[in-house]
């Protein structure tokens, strides 16, 4: 069962050396305030990949309209994933912007395949089919609930939950707070480094190389042995 912030944070305020608080959010001990702001900042960064428990689906029933909303919790669409319900060709997304700029410019045109864009944070189709259907996968950036289940991109309560791997939060937190109260955090940032290449591995089982993420282990992309 995902842990809550405040059992992760106790955690890493023991393995530092330091005194655990009865709670966090709120707290006006500096260490605290910094241990809190710190890991908010792991929430960001975790923001900005494509981890399995954050993707979702989303279906959006097509009308008259060419723009619909993105998800609340929208944080990218997962290439390949869009189709039209009974198509088999898939949406083109994004479309090139000359390719949609023409194709505005025709009255009329039907457009084979679908083709989608987002723009001004909405997602626009091009002459939708009104009653079609779209479907559609997506990465959350919200990589934390509320203790009711509300999907949130940071901590806002020490009993918010954390939802990906909690011993990889707990280490690449406390790297980064051991670093800022001037301790020895080399050794903590290889530990969690090894933990993130191990969680990475599980997540995704490493079938596609994932840019700018530390330490993928498995099978290569590519048959090196050919």
């Amino acid at each position: 069962m995902p842990n809550t912030f405040a059992a992760n944070a106790n955690a890493v305020m023991a393995e530092s050396g330091f005194v655990v608080p009865d709670s966090y959010v709120g707290n006006t001990d500096q260490n605290i305030a910094q241990l809190f702001a710190l890991a908010n900042g792991v929430a960001y960064s975790a923001q900005e990949e494509t981890w399995q428990l954050l993707r979702k689906t989303q279906t959006y029933t097509l009308t008259t309209s060419t723009t619909y909303p993105l998800p609340t919790d929208f944080g990218s669409f997962i290439p390949g994933t869009m189709y039209q319900h009974g198509r088999w060709d898939m949406v083109d997304i994004p479309t090139n912007e000359q390719v949609w700029a023409l194709l505005n410019s025709i009255v009329g045109v039907a457009s084979l395949p679908v083709r989608a864009r987002i723009i001004a944070g909405q997602l626009n189709i091009l002459n939708p089919q009104s009653g079609a259907t779209l479907n559609v996968e997506y990465v959350s950036n919200c990589p934390i609930t509320s203790a009711s289940g509300t999907p949130q991109q940071i901590f806002l309560a020490d009993t918010d939950i954390w939802l990906l791997d909690d011993r990889m939060f707990q280490l690449e937190l406390k790297w980064r707070f051991k670093k800022e109260k001037g301790l020895d955090w080399q050794s903590d940032q290889i530990e969690a480094d090894t933990k993130r290449a191990q969680v990475r591995g599980r997540d995704q089982g490493n079938s596609h190389i994932i840019p700018n993420q530390v330490g993928a282990n498995g099978e290569p992309y590519a048959n090196l042995w050919a």
